[in-house]
């Protein structure tokens, strides 16, 4: 077994492979829109650990750039950086303040932390999104064994 192979160069893709390089531009544009609205919320209340898990989560700019540069890791980073964005977004935003200095709930948040429909959406989207690369990576991992 030699390993993982490099995605196809221009003009050979496969249908999985576009679909990771779809969905990682999809699930980059929604990490950035995330981004800006915690800054439109306020960064003044979040504790360490969400800075620090939001820092860890700043890998899709890594998994994005291997799908970019169509390198051999990217389907398997696709799958554990989704992932684990996916379950990060999820734990932090969606679920109540159950984790303490975790959480940065939109369940039942004070008015002080600005969080609107809008916020909600885009939280949504980044879930969705980071499931769907997960996903282009799983699949184009196992057509990529198939053969």
């Amino acid at each position: 077994m030699t390993g993982p192979q490099p995605l196809p160069q221009h003009g050979s893709t496969t249908g999985t492979d576009f679909a990771l390089r779809l969905t990682a531009t999809v699930f980059a544009a929604a990490f950035a829109v995330h981004g800006i609205d915690h800054l439109r919320r306020g960064l003044d209340f979040e504790s360490t650990p969400i800075f620090v898990i939001g820092t860890i989560q700043t890998l899709v700019v890594f998994a994005v750039v291997l799908v970019a540069i169509r390198s051999r890791w990217a389907p398997l980073t696709a799958v554990v950086v989704g992932t684990a964005n996916a379950a990060g977004f999820l734990f932090q935003h969606v679920l109540p303040a159950w984790f303490g200095s975790l959480s940065d709930s939109f369940v039942h948040a004070p008015l002080d932390r600005h969080v609107t429909a809008f916020s909600w959406f885009v939280a949504l989207l980044d879930i969705f999104a980071a499931i769907a690369f997960a996903i282009a990576g799983g699949l184009t991992l196992r057509v990529r064994n198939a053969f």
